[in-house]
């Protein structure tokens, strides 16, 4: 899908939306859609610049793993909408599992 630039939504003191129709078909072969962070990619899809927040859409299937990292000053939450995923915590060495309408917090 092509990049465009000039799909950023500016927040004008009123309530915004995105809807799903915007992003749904967004991430292609990659398994993340930026909706809100500061981001420095055109994205071909609306979204809203936030230097302090982001909010990523995660689509992940049977098998499927994301790259190991951290992030040293924020806190990571994710919402898991459908299905499970599970987290490997290098602390502890064990692995959480989190199933549809459980929030992870990692700090």
């Amino acid at each position: 899908m092509e990049r465009k630039a000039g799909m950023e939504r500016a927040l004008e003191g009123r309530v915004t939306r995105i809807a799903l129709g915007e992003y749904e078909g967004a991430a292609g072969d990659q398994q993340h859609v930026f909706l809100v962070g500061n981001l420095e990619k055109p994205e071909n899809h609306p979204f809203v610049r936030d230097n302090r927040l982001e909010i990523i859409v995660c689509h992940y299937g049977p098998g499927d793993h994301g790259r190991h990292h951290w992030h040293p000053d924020v806190t990571e939450y994710e919402l898991v909408t459908q299905g499970e995923v599970g987290y490997f915590e290098v602390s502890s060495g064990g692995t959480q599992w989190f199933e549809a309408g459980d929030l992870s917090i990692i700090p």
